[in-house]
């Protein structure tokens, strides 16, 4: 019998961003970290009302609009 040993390649890095919200502590894992932005958040309207997990909408200066996480909303 020929047994052949596998290694296994180390996990990629990753990039964790980690908060303490209402007591409980979570980590999201992100794409990575640009520019810190002071925004303006509006509320949500049309369509996107009634979508959960979102505080609000933003607009940047490219014209893109940002959706904002309401991070309280999505943990359990």
């Amino acid at each position: 019998m020929n047994l052949v040993e596998q290694k296994k390649e180390p996990a990629a890095p990753r990039l964790l961003v980690v908060m303490e919200v209402g007591g409980k502590i979570a980590a999201l894992e992100i794409d990575g970290i640009r520019d810190r932005l002071d925004v303006v958040l509006k509320p949500m309207h049309g369509l996107l009302a009634g979508a959960r997990g979102y505080a609000g909408t933003t607009l940047l200066g490219n014209g893109q609009v940002l959706l904002v996480l309401d991070i309280k909303e999505l943990l359990p």
